[in-house]
């Protein structure tokens, strides 16, 4: 080190700036090193500055990753009226499609699929029984199915009809979703008065009334 302050100030006392890697300092120290350090001694331009470049490169190859994947998220248009309608006609039976309004037979039961895809929502509803129709009892025992045994599909009452009823907000439905929400409207259905069920799970916590 002494050496090589020595010899700096000899050859260059007036210099304010120094040229790297074509200094004697800097030829004294290449020569000195390592062979493995050697390698390295290319100044500010040379293998030094490749670390950095790499990071570099590293930190714009993950950022267009990350812009590729939330184009792909934003331009993605999810589920669609078109695609719902498909689904139905691949599992239900005796189809009518009019508009954005599907009437089809799932499992014995009439089912009707709206959706409006400017308000992003649909619903896929079966009616049940008429409201003057219903004991205090089979109302209660629905109220309580809602919260334990119908889940994703829900009994609810609508001009003065008893329905069976999922509602969901239509581009994050999935296919699978679709098909659930088909079979669980279907059965919560045919099982009013009796079990009172979607079939699909049982969420407990509580008894029934």
């Amino acid at each position: 080190m002494v050496l090589e302050i020595k010899m700096f100030q000899s050859e260059q006392p007036n210099q304010q700036k120094q040229r790297y890697g074509d200094t004697p300092v800097m030829r004294l120290a290449c020569a000195t090193r390592p062979p493995a350090v050697t390698g390295r001694c290319f100044g500010r331009y040379g293998a030094y500055a490749r670390p950095r470049m790499h990071h570099l490169l590293l930190v714009i190859f993950v950022l267009l990753v990350f812009t590729a994947n939330a184009q792909q998220v934003e331009t993605s248009p999810g589920m669609t009226k078109d695609r719902l309608h498909d689904l139905i006609l691949e599992v239900g039976s005796d189809v009518l499609i009019s508009g954005n309004m599907v009437q089809f037979t799932y499992d014995g039961a009439i089912l009707l699929c709206i959706s409006d895809s400017a308000a992003d929502r649909m619903r896929i509803i079966s009616p049940i029984i008429e409201l003057s129709e219903i004991e205090s009892e089979q109302l209660l025992m629905a109220l309580a199915a809602n919260f334990h045994t119908v889940l994703d599909a829900r009994y609810a009452i609508s001009d003065g009809v008893m329905y069976a009823a999922y509602i969901h907000p239509l581009r994050p439905l999935s296919d699978e979703e679709v098909y659930s929400a088909i079979r669980q409207v279907a059965r919560a259905r045919n099982t009013f008065g009796d079990e009172y069920t979607s079939g699909e799970l049982f969420f407990g916590g509580g008894t029934a009334p």
